[in-house]
């Protein structure tokens, strides 16, 4: 079974349409790409992050990389879709086990065409005095530039451009806490948002 859900879509071919008279292209998040959950209680977090993913992943058509604290246990999973010898990008879900806190959301992360489209965010959510929660970066895992910000409700949301993409032969591998939260530039991650 391979997956054929819009979150294991691509954008890297497309190109959106021109407008203005430099023409300019419309600058817009255009693809829900990535979302981020977190849970220690419910039963697909827990079984997701345990390490191998034998069932899980061949059950959901992903493989995942694995992130684990100093003392091996299980942090969380990056999962992306098996699409086979297809490209696609690093993640498409990351489960996470948040220590002491009830199942939720974390965090959406939109895909835009390109640094130009993320930059143009930013001053744009700049110039509107929107909160920024972190960035403009590049991860380690993943190399994603991204570029969060607070909702007027304190969630986050992450656009970002230019990620690692992987085949179904790129084998999984297990990162550490301190990767998950690494910059390859950019502003080191926070510890909390206010």
């Amino acid at each position: 079974m391979k997956c054929e859900a819009a979150l294991c879509g691509s954008l890297h071919p497309f190109r959106g349409p021109f407008s203005g008279l430099f023409h300019t292209p419309d600058r817009v998040p255009v693809q829900l790409a990535q979302v981020v959950h977190g849970s220690i209680e419910q039963p697909l977090a827990a079984a997701a992050v345990e390490p191998a993913h034998a069932e899980p992943a061949s059950t959901l058509a992903v493989t995942s990389d694995e992130i684990q604290f100093p003392n091996g246990s299980a942090l969380g999973a990056f999962l992306r879709c098996d699409r086979g010898p297809e490209p696609t990008d690093h993640h498409s879900v990351f489960l996470v086990q948040m220590p002491g806190g009830a199942p939720g959301f974390h965090h959406a992360a939109y895909e835009v065409r390109d640094l130009d489209d993320l930059m143009a965010g930013h001053n744009h959510l700049q110039r509107k005095q929107h909160r920024s929660a972190w960035g403009v970066g590049r991860h380690t895992l993943g190399s994603q530039v991204f570029d969060y910000w607070l909702d007027p409700w304190g969630r986050q949301l992450e656009h970002w451009t230019d990620g690692d993409l992987f085949t179904a032969e790129d084998a999984p591998h297990v990162a550490t806490v301190q990767e998950l939260m690494g910059t390859q530039w950019g502003p080191a991650a926070p510890t909390a948002h206010s």
